[in-house]
């Protein structure tokens, strides 16, 4: 995103560009710098539904999905050269790898795939016919992901991608279950010792 917002002067495709992080809609709120967002009016895939005296609500025309799947792979060197290809190809039709290698693969329309959240840290894919599976991340959850066991590629350097399966399959953040979950049981145990120690020493003084 600060990536975008810097190149704003050069953007007449927003929609497009944020339609991998499953950006259905975009808020400009009319505080004190709102007019520096105003290149939001002239992109050609948002459509602005509703404005009045506190916000604008722009729609994004460009089809959007939380998990697809694509059968071309690109390689870039960063993301001026992606904003680059965006004037010439749709970029929900590609896995983008940054840094150096020979793109592979056919120019398919996106296959967008079924999505059902299991927890915050494990989701459920469909099956996809296409050689890649890419997957939107949960906000402000970003790490290590898995597909069926196999570590994830990473689409513009961020977003999990893996290589497909027919049957679907589990994407599970593993940090959650190596860190975070031992780290949350343990405090729980700590709490439970604290509270029950404070009843003991209440039970043991005298009235």
């Amino acid at each position: 995103m600060e990536f975008l917002l810097s190149s704003k002067d050069d953007v007449e495709n927003f929609g497009e560009l944020v339609a991998p992080l499953n950006v259905k809609y975009v808020i400009l709120a009319h505080e004190a710098d709102w007019e520096w967002y105003d290149f939001l009016y002239r992109q050609a895939d948002l459509a602005l539904v509703l404005e009045n005296g506190e916000i604008a609500l722009f729609r994004n025309a460009h089809p959007v999905a939380r998990a697809y799947g694509v059968d071309s792979v690109v390689y870039v060197e960063n993301l001026e050269e992606y904003l680059e290809l965006s004037q010439t190809q749709d970029v929900m039709e590609h896995l983008y790898i940054l840094g150096g290698g020979t793109s592979v693969g056919n120019y398919n329309p996106m296959e967008k795939l079924d999505l059902v959240e299991k927890s915050p840290a494990r989701y459920q894919i469909e099956g996809s016919q296409r050689n890649h599976t890419i997957f939107t991340i949960p906000q402000r959850v970003s790490g290590e992901w898995e597909y069926n066991g196999q570590l994830a590629m990473k689409n513009l350097g961020f977003m999990p991608a893996f290589e497909s399966d027919e049957e679907g399959g589990s994407v599970v953040y593993k940090r959650f279950y190596y860190a975070y979950l031992p780290s949350y049981i343990l405090s729980l145990i700590a709490l439970a010792f604290m509270g029950w120690y404070y009843f003991y020493r209440s039970k043991q003084e005298p009235s």
